[in-house]
């Protein structure tokens, strides 16, 4: 029998785990469960939006080629949370970001990028 633990889940594209990682490290850092898939999508703004309804935690994360983005479900589907190029970001930055999600589950401030 299969647990579903509350967790953000997180979707990325092929040739992405170097971004994924970071954010993966600010949502262990805080201490929030995620569940990782690679897998193809074209429009990754849908893919979090879908992900956040996927999620028991109500949170999503997609990433592809050019960019993160961060949804939750209260959201509508064209304004997520954070939506940002990873490919002018720097480690530390997508890390926050990554923290900043987990942030928002437990109702805690953002750390600044």
């Amino acid at each position: 029998m299969r647990v579903d633990i509350p967790s953000i889940k997180v979707s990325y594209t092929k040739n992405n785990l170097e971004f994924v990682k970071e954010v993966i490290y600010g949502i262990e850092e805080e201490g929030i469960p995620y569940e990782i898939t690679e897998e193809e999508f074209s429009d990754v703004i849908k893919k979090a939006y879908e992900e956040s309804f996927n999620s028991r935690l109500s949170f999503g994360i997609a990433l592809n080629d050019e960019k993160a983005v961060f949804h939750f479900s209260k959201l509508k589907e064209e304004n997520p949370l954070f939506l940002v190029n990873i490919k002018s970001m720097d480690k530390k930055d997508l890390r926050a970001y990554g923290s900043n999600a987990a942030r928002l589950i437990k109702g805690i401030p953002f750390k600044e990028v």
